[in-house]
């Protein structure tokens, strides 16, 4: 989602145009960070699941990176947007431990380990697709869709479609809440 957030996030958020050479500079600075911030997280994720528990780990982390791009979509300032982008990053990669570890002891039959596991990396690529989907649909229908206490965007009384694409990270919460009391 981020490629697609970004550039327009940043350009309204420092109230410059999008091809301003700062905002391609705080681009790059903001997949650095966040990648970062995931990746030391990531690497804490194991750590994390044996000290609070898989599915204590597994459900903090999916509530993360859902309700952090929420929370982006209503920045009002650079160092916000980072800061829940970070977040988001964070929730995915200590998920995505988690979940790996989980799946990887569930199956004890090797090749449904193995099937489970190719799919969900799959699934992981399909999220990709699924946000480019939407982001073509938000461009569409942003001038209809509500402004729901969204800050407008530069130079419009309309927030910016950016906003409502970064609202979308709340759905993947709405199953995984129904389903989570079922994972042993």
């Amino acid at each position: 989602m981020t490629p697609l957030v970004a550039a327009p996030a940043i350009a309204e958020l420092l109230k410059v145009p999008l091809n301003n050479p700062i905002v391609t500079d705080w681009v790059g600075r903001l997949l650095w960070i966040s990648a970062l911030c995931g990746g030391v997280f990531g690497l804490l994720g194991g750590w994390l699941v044996d000290k609070l528990g898989r599915k204590t780990v597994m459900a903090l982390s999916i509530f993360l990176y859902s309700f952090s791009p929420f929370f982006a979509a209503y920045s009002t300032s650079l160092p916000m947007f980072v800061f829940f982008r970070s977040t988001t990053f964070i929730g995915v990669c200590v998920e995505f431990v988690a979940a790996i570890t989980w799946l990887a002891e569930i199956f004890e039959d090797r090749r449904q380990k193995e099937r489970w596991l190719g799919i969900t990396q799959a699934f992981a690529s399909l999220g990709g697709v699924l946000v480019t989907s939407m982001s073509i649909l938000m461009s569409a229908k942003a001038k209809s869709l509500p402004h729901i206490g969204l800050p407008a965007g530069l130079g419009s009384t309309d927030p910016g479609t950016w906003r409502y694409l970064l609202m979308t990270g709340l759905l993947p919460a709405i199953p995984i809440a129904l389903l989570l009391p079922f994972v042993p």
